[in-house]
């Protein structure tokens, strides 16, 4: 037990130095994406921007689990720097919205408002995507290590099945949303539907801890409830597509072999 809080310590104090690291290099790229005025270095450097917010996000989640847990004495240092992390995310939420408002006010001025819509709702569904399959893969390496620590014939821990609820309600709200961004493109569903939606995941992923509570007991018909009618077209046309499919190949090749084969008839008749 004692070489298991040495063990978690040292992680501890490693993450935060990690954070502190990854905060002072973010506050660095942020100076120079706002003193820079050559659009190619500012376009590199906001890259690179958005790849250190999504590292600093990653450490707030083992933040976020520590905290929750009750094997941390002294969460003081975890929780100061998570709202640290937290204060860097704010500004840059912030700060991406205007840009992307400035983005599209200029080089996309001549682009049709209706597929500027389209772009920015399958930008949002991609960024979500990704952040629910990060999710999912957190938690899938906590189970790991939990089934990892297990003794032989030793009971597995409910915790365990907590997270194979939160990891599918994750991964259907990924399904779901890659639906919804088939729908945008058919023009099932139309991008300014998706306003309570964003609102609704943007918060649920913002709060989420990790806690069954949270994550597993959630109903995520509830986030779609809306769009029932248009997934359920689409789940219907694909499986109606799926079920054609087969059958017309086969169709055609038996068609191609009847004619082929009259073809030879025919030659011998002749």
């Amino acid at each position: 037990m004692a070489a298991e809080r040495k063990k978690l310590k040292a992680e501890i104090e490693r993450v935060l130095k990690k954070a502190q690291e990854g905060q002072e290099f973010f506050n660095d790229l942020w100076g120079q994406v706002h003193e820079s005025e050559n659009s190619n270095q500012r376009d590199k450097l906001e890259g690179e921007l958005k790849k250190e917010m999504k590292k600093l996000q990653r450490l707030r989640e083992q933040m976020k689990l520590w905290i929750k847990g009750d094997d941390v004495k002294d969460p003081q240092p975890v929780e100061e720097a998570k709202k640290s992390i937290e204060r860097d995310m704010e500004r840059f939420r912030v700060w991406e919205k205007e840009a992307k408002t400035k983005s599209y006010g200029n080089a996309d001025r001549d682009k049709d408002p209706k597929q500027r819509s389209r772009d920015e709702a399958k930008e949002w569904i991609s960024s979500t995507t990704e952040t629910l399959q990060e999710k999912v893969a957190r938690f899938e390496k906590e189970a790991e290590d939990l089934q990892a620590n297990l003794r032989k014939k030793q009971k597995p821990p409910s915790r365990l099945g907590e997270l194979e609820s939160i990891m599918n309600n994750l991964s259907d709200h990924v399904r779901r949303l890659e639906k919804i961004q088939r729908c945008i493109d058919n023009e099932s569903i139309q991008p300014d539907q998706l306003q309570d939606l964003k609102d609704d995941l943007d918060e649920y992923l913002e709060n989420e801890d990790g806690d069954l509570n949270e994550l597993g007991e959630a109903s995520v018909d509830d986030f779609y409830f809306s769009f029932q009618e248009q997934l359920e077209n689409l789940d219907q046309a694909a499986a109606a597509a799926a079920a054609a499919g087969p059958h017309t190949k086969f169709t055609k090749d038996r068609d191609r072999a009847a004619a082929g084969g009259g073809g030879a008839a025919g030659g011998g008749e002749g």
